[in-house]
């Protein structure tokens, strides 16, 4: 379990910190996955569930902005 989120974390704050998901994103994508990417990095199921939902509803907005 703390491999996969941590992988999900990276691949979060990759995706926050470089600015690109499938196209580029804006302010709100990059800052949703980049706080998500960092909940994943702390250990806790909480952390976990919410750095989840953030880092779900960053890819949510930025795939249906790029339609």
């Amino acid at each position: 379990m703390a491999t996969g989120t941590a992988v999900m974390g990276i691949l979060a704050l990759g995706a926050g910190l470089g600015g690109w998901i499938r196209a580029e994103a804006n302010a709100v994508e990059r800052t949703l996955a980049t706080v998500g990417g960092l909940l994943l990095f702390y250990a806790g199921s909480l952390s976990d569930l919410a750095g989840l939902v953030l880092f779900g509803i960053a890819i949510a907005l930025h795939l249906a902005r790029t339609k």
